[in-house]
């Protein structure tokens, strides 16, 4: 019965939210009856959910006349909890003595629900029948009249509630906790902060959960004048609740005594909780506390000179920029990386400068950490430094090849090209490369910087020839192409090599005539596949129309001689919107290897063509193949959307006879 009532009220509840809105948003719909006609439907043997859904509505438009009917209501089991809802939202006082009236009649769940409702009207007048049930032995009663007490909130409230809380039953206890809380806030705001403070205080001291003790002693300290003894009390205390509760109030109370009370407390602290409170000075952004906080930069604690790196870089301390420089080359890698993170956080041309004095020293683990630091901030003034480094230091070169990458910039790309005829070993040529790549890809003359490439390119050897190549591949454009194209037909093999495996991985369409060709010349064997694959990959771009992706496709498919490069060809034609696709899709429904990516490309062009603007003269080529698809026996999801667009063009279908 009472898992039915729940599904009824449930069902009630989505009808109600998909119908009408709450009060406050505004006047009910045009569509909501007058209220004499909702109460003469309450009074009705109408539905249950058709009363619920009136007292909904009369929320909206209810006034004093609507109260002796629903106040009715208050001890029906089905309804009382949505008259209850109706009356809580009638701005009048009837609705108050309405519910005093009914509390001596009702008992229970009931009777919990009508002090709630006084509780939720904040009527001060029914203090004296809360009293009464705040000890009643229903638990569900007593618990009502406490939160009740505590959302009404005035000075009588308080003293209830800091009356009954010692004796009160344990169940009863929480909802008691829970109103001196409510109370107590409601207090602070209507001017009672002394009596507030009380009630925090003695839910502060009491036997409450911690939970409780926290928020109570919390709105002590807030609210009341012992802040500062209050908050080193907590600072000292034992139970971690209490000390991570002093660490929360460091972003809460902003006076400059606090930060006395923190940095006083500071080096009584053990270890693990010093750390805590370092950090949690740090994100106050209070610069008074740095005195302290430098003091005990020297503790070998690993946790409390992280946390000292970290505050000092949040305080934007520069005078203790040293500390943190040499706490970078620690040899200690979390106590380095907390350094160096801090580093690349801090601002100012202070930290630059001195990354860049830190970037010539003799030490070779200090000056890769500089070198690593100027890159993370992308330190733009560091790039001539950085190519000096790449020119002159074998140990650090690579770092600062690295680097470069990430502070380089267009007029800077001579440099960087003659550091890339410097490099000696592979991981050098490779980081000098992705230097070069990035200043012409991030540049806004992307043609200007090919040109200085390609102009290099007539005085370099062999080797640096193909790494510029390489670059050529990766940047693209017009003129880097005709430069690979001049390189594949004349110089070094290396070279010719370096500049067809260019062409096979070219990013735009401008190579694709090439690659045709290159797939298509028996003289160039190794490398006609990479070039077939690199054909159909400019096939997929999504820029090509149609029937550009189909001509491709018509002209890759006689080259065509082995599974992967049939898959790849078929990922091309199911982008093609044209009935031509299925003429080189239906041969390979007949493969076994690939029989099930030919049908599945078959339906994706299919599905394309079905929904056009104009299907009908598609209908039976799209019919007919995807009959093709059936035969073929696909997988069931396949075969399922095959069928699906049978049905979807069969009514277009000439018809027969």
């Amino acid at each position: 019965m009472v898992r039915s009532s729940k599904l009824l009220l449930f069902a009630v509840l989505v009808v109600l939210t998909s119908r009408i809105a709450v009060r406050a948003d505004g006047p009910a719909s045009a569509a909501t009856p007058s209220q004499k006609e909702l109460l003469d439907l309450l009074k009705s043997n109408a539905s249950l959910e058709q009363k619920a859904i009136a007292c909904h509505q009369l929320a909206w438009i209810a006034n004093r006349d609507a109260v002796p009917v629903l106040a009715g209501l208050l001890g029906d089991e089905k309804l009382s909890h949505m008259a209850r809802y109706a009356l809580e939202q009638i701005p009048d006082p009837s609705v108050e003595e309405a519910l005093r009236e009914a509390v001596p009649k009702l008992k229970g769940k009931l009777l919990a629900g009508v002090l709630a409702s006084l509780g939720a009207r904040r009527d001060e007048k029914s203090l004296a029948i809360l009293n009464e049930r705040i000890n009643d032995a229903d638990t569900d009663v007593a618990s009502a009249a406490a939160y009740a007490i505590g959302k009404i909130g005035t000075l009588d409230a308080g003293k209830i509630i800091g009356e009954t809380m010692p004796g009160a039953a344990e169940a009863v206890k929480p909802a008691l906790w829970d109103a001196a809380l409510r109370c107590a806030s409601r207090l602070v705001i209507d001017g009672h902060r002394d009596e507030a403070v009380d009630l925090y205080n003695q839910l502060a001291t009491s036997d409450a959960t911690i939970q409780y003790r926290v928020a109570a002693t919390r709105g002590a300290i807030i609210h009341g004048p012992r802040a500062q003894g209050m908050l080193a009390e907590l600072l000292e205390s034992n139970d971690r609740a209490m000390f991570n509760l002093a660490l929360q109030l460091s972003h809460e109370l902003s006076s400059a005594e606090t930060t006395t009370t923190y940095v006083a407390h500071l080096g009584k602290l053990p270890a693990a909780r010093q750390a805590l409170l370092i950090e949690a000075l740090g994100k106050r952004g209070d610069k008074a506390a740095l005195p302290a906080i430098r003091a005990v930069v020297v503790q070998n604690d690993p946790a409390v000179r992280i946390a000292v790196i970290r505050a000092l870089a949040s305080l934007d301390d520069t005078e203790s920029l040293g500390t943190v420089l040499e706490a970078a080359a620690s040899p200690a890698k979390d106590i380095s990386e907390a350094a160096i993170a801090a580093i690349v956080k801090m601002p100012g041309a202070d930290v630059d400068a001195a990354l860049l004095k830190m970037a010539e020293s003799p030490d070779s683990n200090s000056r890769r950490m500089a070198i690593d630091c100027l890159a993370r901030r992308r330190t733009t003034s560091a790039t001539q430094a950085l190519l000096k480094i790449a020119e002159d230091d074998p140990l650090n070169r690579q770092a600062a090849i690295r680097a470069l990458s990430q502070v380089a910039s267009e007029a800077d790309l001579p440099q960087a090209i003659g550091v890339l005829e410097k490099a000696g070993s592979a991981s050098e040529k490779t980081a000098a490369e992705n230097v070069v790549v990035a200043i012409c890809i991030s540049a806004s003359d992307k043609d200007a910087c090919v040109e200085k490439l390609v102009a290099a390119m007539a005085h370099a050897t062999a080797e640096q020839n193909v790494s510029m190549l390489r670059i050529l591949a990766a940047v693209g454009g017009a003129k880097g192409l005709q430069a690979v194209r001049n390189r594949a037909g004349a110089g070094s093999l290396e070279v010719r090599k370096a500049a067809a495996e260019a062409l096979c991985s070219w990013p735009d369409q401008a190579a694709a005539p090439d690659l045709l060709a290159l797939a298509q010349d028996s003289a160039t064997s190794n490398y006609n596949l990479r070039a077939l694959r690199g054909y159909l990959r400019l096939a997929l771009d999504v820029d090509l129309s149609p029937d550009k992706r189909l001509e491709m496709s018509a002209a890759a498919q006689p080259l065509i001689e082995r599974d992967d490069e049939r898959r790849l060809l078929l990922r091309v034609l199911s982008r093609v919107q044209s009935p031509k696709a299925f003429g080189m899709i239906e041969p390979l429904l007949e493969n076994p290897a690939v029989k099930d990516d030919a049908a599945a490309a078959a339906v994706a062009v299919a599905g394309k063509l079905a929904p056009a603007a104009d299907p009908k003269p598609f209908a039976a080529v799209v019919f007919e193949a995807m009959d093709k698809v059936k035969q073929s026996n696909p997988n069931a999801e396949t075969l399922k959307k095959a069928d699906d667009i049978q049905q979807r063009v069969r009514p277009l279908l000439p018809k027969k006879g």
